[in-house]
């Protein structure tokens, strides 16, 4: 027996920007001492900079390490922050980690979803662009995701954790 579904089975879909996001109205935030945005806009807030972090025009993903982006790169994400929201200075060093956790987990994903070194050739990959990475970075991360150093040291980044016993956690890390 044969059925056809016709409902919409696509998921959520892409995350877009706040309507009022670069719109010239401010979103009033509230963060406490330590610099975290709390409140009835951190949800909207936190969203949008997700959203943010994955315009490969704003911080290009074809850096090794959140260290190596530039730091002009880093400094017009922030000023982008501070023209949208009433946000100051004394949060950017705890907003700007957040910034680059998501950075990384974001360029993890890429490459966990859409980077298939061993069951792909690497023209097919080429030619399979991810919807959501510019283009003109995909061949930068294919090449260098490729390299043998790269694919030798897979589990630098890795940690296994051992359980000790109920209280205690031991984590290795390689390299």
């Amino acid at each position: 027996m044969c059925f056809l579904y016709t409902g919409d089975n696509s998921g959520r879909g892409l995350a877009r920007r706040s309507a009022g996001w670069g719109g010239g109205k401010r979103l009033e935030l509230v963060w406490n001492a330590w610099g975290q945005v709390i409140g009835p806009n951190a949800t909207q807030y936190l969203s949008q900079v997700g959203i943010l972090v994955k315009d490969g025009n704003k911080l290009p993903l074809t850096y090794t390490d959140w260290r190596a982006m530039p730091e002009g790169s880093k400094e017009r994400f922030w000023e982008d922050i501070k023209r949208n929201t009433n946000i100051d200075d004394t949060c950017k060093k705890v907003q700007m980690m957040r910034v680059s956790k998501l950075w990384r987990n974001w360029k993890s994903k890429v490459k966990r979803l859409y980077f298939t070194p061993y069951r792909r050739h690497r023209s097919w990959l080429l030619a399979h662009c991810p919807a959501r990475v510019e283009e003109d970075q995909w061949p930068i991360l294919v090449d260098y995701w490729s390299l043998e150093d790269v694919k030798a040291c897979i589990y630098c980044h890795i940690s296994f954790a051992f359980e000790l016993n109920s209280n205690a956690i031991m984590i290795l890390m390689c390299c």
